[in-house]
């Protein structure tokens, strides 16, 4: 079956739209301190707050239909698909998605200075 039949037969509504971004190390006076899980948190709270939680970025998925958005923050070296930041007083990481719902008709605009 060739790749445009397939996606004629899949059912509607069922796609998702994955995003890899990859976080890039942040440049230290000390070459032998890297980038730690902290500043890829860091980074990857900066960037969802840029895509998706803000006002007018949540005013745009409304109008798309989009109620919610799940995001992980994980690892290449990891065998499983751990999400960094969910993470327990042992240390463990979960492996679920973080979700953000998108209030429909929110009307509150945190922009602003």
């Amino acid at each position: 079956m060739n790749d445009e039949k397939k996606v004629n037969n899949m059912k509607p509504g069922g796609f998702r739209l994955h995003i890899d971004i990859e976080i890039p190390e942040i440049k230290r006076p000390f070459p032998e301190v890297s980038c730690t899980q902290l500043d890829a948190l860091d980074t990857s709270k900066k960037i969802i707050e840029y895509l998706i939680d803000n006002f007018h970025s949540a005013k745009v998925l409304r109008e798309l239909g989009i109620s919610e958005v799940n995001y992980r923050l994980g690892h290449d070296m990891d065998k499983q698909k751990s999400n960094y930041f969910k993470k327990n007083a042992n240390g463990h990481v979960d492996n679920k998605k973080t979700k953000i719902i998108i209030i429909p008709n929110e009307t509150i605009d945190n922009s602003a200075p």
